[in-house]
């Protein structure tokens, strides 16, 4: 499975990445931002991404939004600290897959991935 990290904080992309590397991921990428994200999906076409929503250049809702409407069959797993961030998905036309929220914990991260 390709994984893809997005996130603007290199540590929370590190934790996440060792948290993965831990159950077995070993194919994991990162990007920084929403731009990137969209340009790494093209060339790598991610089974699964944890995005962030606050990140510079692209936010993590409009970087979704363009990745589902060319990848219907990636799922994005949002990340944010934002307490409202579920309900902001819940009110678009945006279909995430799941929602974690920051700081998030291996357990967690297990059973977002488990619900594939």
């Amino acid at each position: 499975m390709n994984i893809l990290i997005v996130d603007d904080s290199k540590l929370l992309r590190t934790v996440l990445k060792s948290m993965l590397a831990g159950m077995g991921f070993t194919k994991t990428f990162e990007a920084t931002n929403g731009l990137e994200a969209i340009r790494k999906v093209h060339t790598m076409q991610p089974d699964l991404i944890f995005m962030n929503l606050i990140m510079p250049e692209m936010d993590g809702f409009e970087a979704s939004k363009k990745i589902l409407d060319n990848f219907t069959d990636t799922k994005i797993v949002i990340m944010s600290s934002n307490n409202y961030a579920d309900t902001l998905f819940s009110t678009s036309d945006i279909k995430i897959y799941d929602y974690i929220s920051i700081p998030f914990n291996k357990n967690r991260i297990k059973k977002a991935l488990g619900s594939r």
